[in-house]
C-alpha cells in the first residue's frame, strides 16, 4: 500500500471510533485560527504601511519581501483549518500536501533566508557605510530577493516536497501532518530548508 492510500485508509478507519473532547478540539483548532488571523492581519498592515511610505530606501524591499513570506505562511495556516473539515479524499490530500505543507515550508524558508539578508545588509551598512551607499540600489536588492531568497527557497523546498510527496501523511483524528520517512537525506533536506540559516544569522548579529 502506498503512502497516499495509507493516509486515506487511516482516516477512513478512524472516522467511526475517533472521539475528540471539546478541550482537544479547541487545542487543535483555536491556535491555528488565532495564529493565522494574527499573521495575516499584521502582515497586511505592514504591506499597507510600506505602500504608503514615500521615497523608500532600497533595503526596505527586503522587509516587504519578508512581509510577503509571512503573509503566505499565514494563508497556509488558514487553509489548514478549512481543509481539516473536508473529507480526506485524494483531492483534499493533494491540497493539504501542496497548500498546507509545501507552501508553508516555502514561506518559512524564504522568510528565514530573507531575514539573513536583512541582517547582512544592515551589518554592511554599519561597517562600510560609504561603500554601501554608493553600491546599493533597488535593482540589486530586487535581484537578491528574486534569486537568492525566493528562487533558492523554491529549489530547496520543491526538491524535498517532490522527493517525499507520498511520505506526507495526515494522521487520523488529530489531522496532524507528518512525514513517514527518516534517514540522512531527509535530515539534510530538513536542515537545508531553514535551520541552516540560524547559525549564520547569529554570526551576523555578533557585529
Amino acid at each position: 500500500m502506498d503512502q497516499q492510500n495509507l493516509s486515506l485508509t487511516l482516516r477512513k478507519n478512524a472516522t467511526t471510533n475517533c472521539t475528540v473532547s471539546t478541550a482537544e478540539w479547541s487545542a487543535m483548532q483555536v491556535p491555528p485560527i488565532v495564529q493565522g488571523s494574527l499573521i495575516i492581519s499584521a502582515q497586511l498592515l505592514n504591506l499597507l504601511f510600506f505602500a504608503q511610505w514615500s521615497n523608500k530606501e532600497p533595503y526596505v524591499l527586503y522587509h516587504i519581501s519578508l512581509a510577503a513570506s509571512s503573509l503566505l505562511a499565514g494563508a497556509t495556516i488558514a487553509a489548514s483549518v478549512v481543509l481539516r473539515y473536508q473529507p480526506l479524499t485524494t483531492l483534499t490530500l493533494y491540497l493539504v500536501r501542496l497548500l498546507v505543507m509545501g507552501l508553508y515550508f516555502y514561506a518559512n524558508c524564504s522568510a528565514l533566508i530573507g531575514t539573513l539578508f536583512i541582517s547582512v545588509d544592515r551589518w554592511i551598512s554599519v561597517e562600510f557605510p560609504v561603500r554601501y551607499r554608493s553600491a546599493i540600489s533597488r535593482r540589486k536588492v530586487l535581484w537578491v530577493i528574486c534569486g537568492p531568497i525566493w528562487l533558492s527557497s523554491l529549489v530547496i523546498v520543491a526538491s524535498g516536497v517532490a522527493r517525499y510527496w507520498t511520505n506526507m501523511v495526515v494522521l487520523p483524528c488529530s489531522g496532524q501532518k507528518i512525514f513517514t520517512v527518516s534517514g540522512p537525506a531527509f535530515a539534510v533536506w530538513e536542515y537545508a530548508k531553514g535551520p541552516f540559516v540560524l547559525p549564520l544569522l547569529f554570526l551576523t548579529q555578533l557585529r
